[in-house]
């Protein structure tokens, strides 16, 4: 991320009126620094400079549901549809606005209809099996997980995805061997997403630990956590609480 933001900063000195930038800029902002006001800013200006970029709705689509703007989420990736109607991504990101608005079934419909189009399209299986595990539908849910993990090339962090899916359903001892096979892989798995089988496992003590490490490693995907499924075992916690707190949602100041 600080990578990333360097090039983006470099590429509005080159351009100060590239999309693709201001955008990648805003995604930095928020998600390496907390900053929402400026995130915002950059990511409306992503929009500004280009009102026909899909991709800059999309992440301001994203942007806007991590505050719990649900309703603007919606309209913002529903615009970006109307100039990418076809694209995998496009139809995935959509499914990931109507899960964070709570629109579960409505999000699965949508990832059925992606995955029917692409088999192949892991990251949309992954919320499929998520889904699934919300609504109790174990069987169907760990088939999907396995097969993101397969599709994705066996990455470790696909493998924790389908730990997740185990400890959640009670399947302790999948959960423990991958969570073996996790200590053993040559390329590391996110600390967030290894939280997310210890938190289904009862391991509070070591859920937070973990929590509090990809804060410090400032991974993007700690700021879903407040709604995260496989993380409802520590939601009450107040050293949960605490983490969310230094990311600094306006909605919870």
């Amino acid at each position: 991320m600080p990578k990333a933001k360097v090039a983006a900063l470099r590429a509005l000195e080159l351009d100060p009126r590239l999309s693709e930038a201001h955008s990648s800029l805003g995604l930095t902002v928020t998600w390496l620094e907390f900053d929402w006001e400026q995130g915002e800013r950059e990511l409306q200006r992503g929009i500004e400079t280009d009102p026909s970029s899909a991709m800059a709705y999309h992440w301001y689509a994203v942007f806007l549901s991590l505050l719990s703007r649900h309703e603007e989420a919606l309209q913002q990736v529903r615009t970006a549809m109307l100039f990418d109607p076809v694209s995998p991504n496009s139809h995935m990101v959509y499914s990931v606005i109507l899960d964070m608005a709570g629109h579960y079934y409505a999000a699965m419909e949508q990832q059925e209809k992606v995955l029917a189009q692409t088999p192949g399209h892991y990251m949309t299986r992954v919320f499929l099996g998520t889904n699934l595990c919300r609504v109790g539908r174990w069987e169907e849910a760990i088939t999907h997980l396995l097969l993101a993990y397969e599709h994705s090339g066996l990455q470790p962090d696909l493998l924790a995805h389908v730990g997740a899916g185990y400890a959640a359903a009670g399947m302790r001892k999948q959960a423990l061997d991958v969570l073996e096979q996790l200590s053993k892989a040559t390329e590391r798995c996110s600390s967030f997403y290894l939280a997310r089988v210890h938190a289904g496992l009862g391991n509070i003590d070591t859920t937070i630990a973990l929590l509090e490490q990809a804060y410090g490693e400032r991974l993007l995907l700690l700021a879903h956590s407040s709604d995260d499924f496989f993380l409802r075992p520590v939601r009450a916690d107040p050293r949960f609480q605490a983490v969310i707190a230094k990311m600094g949602f306006p909605q919870f100041r």
